[in-house]
């Protein structure tokens, strides 16, 4: 699944990344940034020069498309695999379960969580 298009921040090292949409944001700390995922999204279409910055809105809708299609077509208790990146988990943990969302400030590349969809609904286990 496709990464959120980042812009003018596009393949920029993580650390330089974090240090510029913080300052955009007013110096907020790297797990403030997952509790305000929108306002990042917003912050980086703002700055990005290339015009191919994403609303937080697309970025949603794109992932709950292709989540609930994907869904959708296997039998019920299906295991399914999606790869993606680090941002895109974390807009799943936003969206499904943002009252842990602190606690997934460390969502690396390489790590994984497991969605279980009720048929109309994903939560995060």
């Amino acid at each position: 699944m496709r990464e959120w298009c980042l812009g003018i921040m596009e393949a920029e090292q993580n650390s330089i990344f974090i240090k510029r949409v913080s300052e955009w944001l007013g110096g907020i700390s790297f797990s403030e940034m997952n509790k305000r995922l929108p306002e990042v999204a917003t912050a980086i279409k703002q700055h990005d020069t290339t015009g191919m910055a994403e609303t937080f809105e697309q970025i949603s809708k794109r992932l709950k498309e292709l989540l609930i299609s994907v869904g959708s077509v296997y039998p019920d208790g299906s295991n399914i695999l999606v790869v993606t990146h680090a941002f895109l988990m974390k807009t799943a943990a936003y969206l499904f379960d943002f009252e842990n969302i602190g606690n997934l400030s460390n969502i690396g590349n390489a790590d994984r969580m497991k969605l279980l969809f009720d048929g109309q609904n994903f939560r995060i286990r």
